[in-house]
């Protein structure tokens, strides 16, 4: 995702979302800085969690401009995806 996300980074925005509730704000941004994650990030609360069915680390989810879930995988799976993904949401 990071070596995709730059050239939609204008057309698409992108959040990272923390999801185990042992990382603090502080401790995401640490990591968002040391891996050079371009997007900003998150802590969520319960309820979006539950809302999107989110029971792992790592789950990625696109959501286009109408609210629409239109991709989701899990830990490890997905990265070849990406490209496409964002191709389709940039031409929305």
């Amino acid at each position: 995702m990071k070596e995709v996300h730059p050239e939609f980074a204008n057309d698409v925005p992108m959040y990272l979302i923390g999801a185990d509730p042992s990382e603090g704000l502080e401790l995401l941004e640490r990591y968002r800085q040391e891996f050079e994650y371009p997007w900003p990030i998150s802590i969520p609360d319960a309820g979006m969690l539950r809302d999107f069915r989110i029971i792992s680390q790592s789950t990625k989810i696109a959501i286009d401009s109408n609210g629409i879930i239109t991709y989701r995988d899990g830990y490890g799976r997905g990265q070849n995806d990406w490209e496409d993904v964002f191709k389709e949401m940039a031409s929305q």
